[in-house]
């Protein structure tokens, strides 16, 4: 086993979602009588990302590796609203300062704004997939994670809203 494998095994198993080999006395290590059935399903789930992990660190093109987060890009977007959303505010924003004639440091800012927004959504959507990944089951912890990752979209974009009216309020203003 590759030392990266062994590193993601102690981790897996410090976090709980796989267990100890079984030591000298023939002891399982970390597994109480009345949840040894729930570790024995994330045993297999935590072993199945260590296989997945290895599988993926094989040597790959760099066409692959761009095909591959292209892949992950149109994941991220399938069935998520609210990425729609932000998307067409996007493209909005864009056309926007392209009408008003923005200046190249506030094409800067609001193509940074943008991006984190959408970057967001991306990890808040792999959040989420993780999640449904770990357990269908309601589990507070997961729970906690996915109202987390919706509050730094939440911020994201409202920082960016305050950003963009910053630098395009004032030119609309000055049309009316």
């Amino acid at each position: 086993m590759c030392v990266s494998s062994l590193l993601m095994r102690e981790i897996l198993i410090n976090k709980g979602l796989a267990t100890a080999p079984a030591d000298s006395r023939g002891e399982i290590g970390y597994i109480t009588q009345e949840r040894s059935a729930a570790r024995r399903r994330e045993t297999v789930l935590g072993t199945f990302f260590i296989s997945l992990l290895e599988s993926r660190m094989t040597k790959r093109s760099w066409f692959r590796k761009f095909y591959d987060a292209g892949r992950g890009c149109l994941f991220g977007m399938q069935g998520q609203s609210s990425f729609a959303v932000h998307f067409l505010i996007a493209i909005a924003v864009i056309a926007l300062a392209a009408w008003l004639r923005v200046e190249r440091w506030e094409w800067i800012a609001l193509l940074l704004c943008i991006t984190a927004v959408l970057c967001a959504e991306l990890f808040n959507s792999a959040i989420e997939y993780l999640a449904k990944g770990i357990t269908r089951e309601h589990d507070e912890n997961i729970g906690h994670a996915l109202d987390i990752a919706s509050g730094a979209v939440l911020i994201a974009a409202l920082g960016s809203a305050v950003i963009g009216l910053l630098i395009l309020g004032p030119r609309l203003w000055e049309l009316l």
